[in-house]
């Protein structure tokens, strides 16, 4: 007869909300440093945005989307900022793979890769389909 081991589902519990507080807390610290960069005196409006998006997509995206910059401008942005991740994505990587020995170097070398790709490829749509 077999019995449910309760410590070991105790400790994936504990486990799981580690994880999501080590997220949330990460994605909080980013967005307030993301609305800060939102307020830089003398930094042009457009600037802000994207600076606020490359901190965190969400409200960089939100900003940009509210910009008066044309849609080009801001459908460009808006798809390279997706596709980089952020900063605060980046943390969260971070944080998660720290133990498998990974190199955050080579992992921010390719998702600037995989952006310059997606902007090479939402500009050629843009130019083809406008």
């Amino acid at each position: 007869r077999s019995q449910i081991n309760f410590k070991i589902i105790d400790a994936g519990i504990m486990s799981g909300f580690e994880t999501l507080t080590r997220l949330g807390g990460y994605l909080m610290l980013f967005a307030i440093f993301s609305q800060m960069a939102k307020s830089i005196p003398g930094l042009p409006p457009s600037l802000q945005c994207i600076l606020a998006g490359l901190l965190e997509i969400t409200t960089g995206i939100d900003a940009i989307a509210a910009s008066a910059l044309p849609f080009s401008v801001k459908y460009l942005a808006a798809v390279a900022l997706t596709a980089f991740g952020g900063l605060s994505g980046l943390a969260q990587t971070a944080a998660m793979v720290k133990e498998a020995g990974f190199s955050m170097g080579s992992y921010l070398r390719e998702k600037v890769i995989c952006t310059l790709c997606t902007l090479a490829l939402a500009w050629g749509f843009l130019r083809f389909f406008r």
